[in-house]
């Protein structure tokens, strides 16, 4: 595309109209495809409901009768020909307390690295700290304009 130059505001106006005609085509195309997507979504989940209603129910079966048949495993599990069964030993923690007594008990018994910590710099605060204050601890504000087209909603219909 040849990038001419602008040389009157009619020319701007008729580009804004432009860029406005183009971004009403542009959600026209994407709302279709939205409801598109939807539609197929809800009919996927149609189709596969049963499925996952009977693989859950025959899981439920299964499940029943390994556990009443747990001498028959090797170990932990049993191959068949279609796959495997059998149990898997998981652990989890719960907490018990108040998460902070929890954290301050951790750090007490040198636990420190069961203690996650997220700290990140929150730049819209900062914004309110004077241009000193803000190069005391390393921070420069850096002020700069930027261009901006707002298109007129519903005038080039």
């Amino acid at each position: 595309m040849v990038k001419e130059a602008i040389s009157t505001w009619d020319e701007v106006d008729n580009a804004l109209k432009e860029i406005s005609e183009n971004t009403n085509e542009i959600e026209i195309i994407e709302t279709e495809l939205t409801e598109k997507l939807t539609n197929a979504q809800d009919k996927a989940a149609k189709l596969a409901s049963p499925l996952k209603e009977k693989m859950k129910f025959l899981e439920d079966r299964i499940k029943d009768f390994v556990e009443k048949n747990k001498n028959d495993l090797d170990g932990k599990s049993k191959q068949l020909n279609f796959g495997q069964v059998g149990f898997r030993k998981s652990v989890k923690t719960e907490l018990t307390g108040k998460l902070e007594d929890i954290i301050n008990s951790l750090r007490k018994h040198k636990m420190n690295d069961c203690i996650e910590i997220k700290e990140s710099v929150n730049k819209n605060i900062m914004k309110k700290y004077t241009d000193y204050e803000l190069e005391k601890v390393g921070v420069k504000r850096v002020a700069e304009e930027n261009f901006f087209i707002k298109l007129t909603k519903g005038k080039c219909k």
